[in-house]
């Protein structure tokens, strides 16, 4: 098998044709139109100056049933607090006493064939 040579960023091959960028700037916007939808809350939402409005989100897919407000993301909390690691020497210390209760219960080949 041959490995085929490194490509350099200034071949004039890696150069996409103008026609080429159309064609992928369409098929991109095809398909985030296809997936992503905006919506309008049927509740106006009234600001301190009480002009109304109607507040617009996004659903994530066509088929989705929420939607996301700006709002909302700006609410989010902070998730459960992440596990720490235990300290190397704890985990050496941990696991030096497993394997001493291992070596404890374990049994010798020459005892097991003893009763077979």
């Amino acid at each position: 098998m041959e490995l085929e040579e490194p490509m350099n960023a200034n071949d004039e091959k890696d150069i996409p044709d103008n026609n080429d960028v159309k064609v992928i700037r369409r098929v991109l916007d095809e398909m985030i139109e296809s997936h992503l939808k905006v919506v309008y809350q049927h509740e106006p939402v009234c600001t301190t100056n009480s002009e109304c409005w109607k507040e617009t989100g996004i659903k994530l897919l066509s088929n989705s049933t929420s939607r996301i407000f700006d709002s909302e993301i700006n609410e989010l909390k902070e998730g459960p607090p992440k596990k720490r690691r235990k300290n190397a020497s704890d985990a050496v210390s941990d696991r030096n006493d497993e394997l001493t209760k291992i070596r404890a219960v374990a049994v010798d080949v020459d005892f097991v064939q003893k009763f077979s």
